[in-house]
């Protein structure tokens, strides 16, 4: 496998972090830290008819407490931080990265609303 150079790896760092962001301000919800044993975990909370709804944000650390500080920003730059997006993967595509082909993307896609993503970042909710 050939190494990455400095630029991909500087964009693919800034993509992956323009796509957490792009992950928490799409969240409906009022933030909510709940505390299980010594650790802590926020979650989007809103109401949907009677119910309450949480969306699972992230553990507790000082980088997702941060993003939720910034939430209102970070929707109200979605378009900016879109055409960066692009701008990266175009040059990630330039220094030699692939992207994946529609099938597996499909994949990644499903498999991360299921499980989750690594980033910490999850589209699933649960019902409290």
């Amino acid at each position: 496998m050939t190494p990455l150079s400095s630029i991909a790896m500087s964009a693919y760092t800034d993509l992956v972090r323009l796509l957490k962001d792009n992950a928490l301000s799409a969240v409906e919800g009022k933030p909510t830290l709940k505390e299980r044993g010594d650790k802590g975990y926020w979650y989007a909370a809103r109401r949907v008819g009677t119910e309450m709804r949480f969306i699972y944000i992230g553990e507790d650390s000082d980088e997702t407490r941060a993003r939720i500080d910034r939430i209102e920003e970070l929707r109200a730059t979605a378009k900016e931080r879109q055409a960066e997006r692009s701008r990266l993967v175009r040059l990630l595509r330039a220094e030699g990265m692939t992207p994946t082909d529609r099938a597996t993307g499909s994949i990644l896609v499903m498999t991360e609303q299921y499980f989750g993503n690594s980033s910490g970042w999850s589209t699933r909710s649960a019902r409290r």
